[in-house]
């Protein structure tokens, strides 16, 4: 067998891993498919090591690296529970605490890395529910679709987002100036259509008083007064850390004109969240780090070479042919770009999706936006079409809420399939 087909065989079994992976008898980690796939891609001599080193794109590790740092710090200072603790507050109704999570997930998501977002506020959001006696899914569904949908807005707001911005070139202002108003669009459309499609649990009625027997169960009455009193000596350094967001925030938009890199300002500012947080609170390092999800960086790690390998093997090219020829799609058409990249995403989920996309067809100036949109819009139609949709599952199964694939792709695929063309109609129109 030629290195091409043995390519093509790593490939697959790459991607079939990761799209694959709960399966009963294929118990295997998003991370752990890929690093394998990345590891028989240079034992078979589809690309070298020097190669795979090459391939791994350093500043989009950073850039994830970073923000999840301050995410992890923030929340260990406390920002989430405020958070949670300011909607029940604000809300009066069912459909204006399913709103409020809705757009405080999609401003938080646009800011930060919307793994991070959803990782933390899931098991909030439960305990949420059960203490307001409200069922958890359609408050959960809302809140994994805001996140998607919120991370349309920014660079930094998903990986793959991260991964198209490095790739293209574009600056933090220049990306959030053509995706935010779709983001404001499609944010608006899913909580009207969300309010329809669970209307028997959102309309009508109001709030009842929290349950106390609820928050007993969730250890409240042992562990409330020692959470509050470590949120209250961590009180001066969650200022400390919105500060540094705010002054993140200000140096990704002014990042063309200071010159520096969207990665290094992440890893920066994540690195001074941590040391900050472990100088003046009571928080230890290990506690910081936990809050990373490491299998994302390995996950890319291993992609990166993965499709190195591809490359080098030459199999990109004759995908390329093989797809592009005699058949509805034009390489370089941003239709086809588009349609592709949709099916993809929820086959392999969005962020391996958008690499091989990039590999396989010729994406410039526009397309880049539509691309961004799009794989990540229509990575709300089943779980396994986003990471996020796949950690706020597993989260939610942790604490009790099971979320069958069937049940979620009922309320994801109409969403999905609304929103994604509203953004592409936006941005061609635009």
């Amino acid at each position: 067998m030629d290195v091409l087909h043995t390519a093509l065989a790593v490939f697959v079994l790459t991607y079939f891993l990761i799209s694959a992976r709960h399966l009963p008898r294929i118990r295997m980690e998003r991370s752990t498919a890929a690093l394998l796939g990345a590891a028989l891609m240079v034992i078979v001599g589809a690309t070298t090591v020097s190669g795979a080193l090459r391939s791994i794109d350093v500043e989009v590790l950073m850039l994830l690296l970073g923000m999840m740092l301050l995410v992890s710090s923030l929340q260990t200072c406390g920002l989430f529970r405020i958070i949670s603790e300011w909607m029940v507050r604000r809300s009066t109704t069912p459909l204006r605490f399913f709103t409020l999570i809705c757009v405080v997930t999609a401003s938080l998501s646009a800011l930060v890395l919307n793994d991070a977002v959803v990782l933390l506020l899931t098991p909030v959001i439960i305990e949420t529910c059960y203490r307001l006696r409200l069922k958890p899914f359609p408050f959960l569904m809302g809140h994994v679709m805001a996140a998607n949908i919120g991370s349309v807005a920014t660079v930094v707001g998903n990986p793959q987002n991260a991964y198209i911005a490095t790739q293209a070139g574009i600056g933090f202002l220049d990306f959030s100036y053509r995706l935010l108003p779709a983001a404001a669009v499609c944010l608006t459309v899913m909580i009207a259509m969300m309010a329809v499609i669970f209307r028997k649990d959102l309309l009508g009625g109001s709030l009842e008083a929290p349950d106390p027997s609820v928050m007993a169960s969730f250890d409240h009455a042992e562990v409330e007064g020692r959470v509050r009193g470590q949120l209250l000596r961590r009180g001066s350094n969650l200022r400390l850390l919105l500060l540094v967001t705010a002054a993140t925030v200000a140096a990704f938009t002014a990042s063309n004109a200071i010159g520096l890199p969207l990665g290094h300002i992440a890893i920066i500012a994540g690195s001074v969240a941590a040391l900050l947080t472990a100088l003046l609170t009571d928080v230890r390092p290990r506690e910081i780090s936990s809050g990373v999800d490491w299998s994302i960086l390995l996950f890319f790690i291993g992609l990166f070479v993965v499709i190195q390998g591809a490359v080098d093997s030459g199999l990109m090219q004759a995908m390329e042919v093989g797809l592009f020829t005699n058949t509805p799609l034009e390489s370089g058409s941003g239709s086809s770009m588009a349609v592709l990249v949709a099916l993809l995403s929820n086959l392999v989920s969005n962020v391996p999706a958008v690499l091989l996309v990039v590999g396989l067809m010729p994406v410039t100036g526009d397309m880049w936006y539509s691309l961004a949109a799009v794989s990540t819009l229509a990575g709300n139609a089943t779980i396994i079409a986003s990471a996020v949709n796949i950690i706020m599952a597993e989260r939610a199964e942790r604490l009790g809420v099971r979320i069958e694939f069937w049940r979620f792709m009922a309320a994801g695929l109409p969403v999905a399939v609304v929103t994604t063309l509203i953004a592409y109609g936006l941005l061609t129109l635009l």
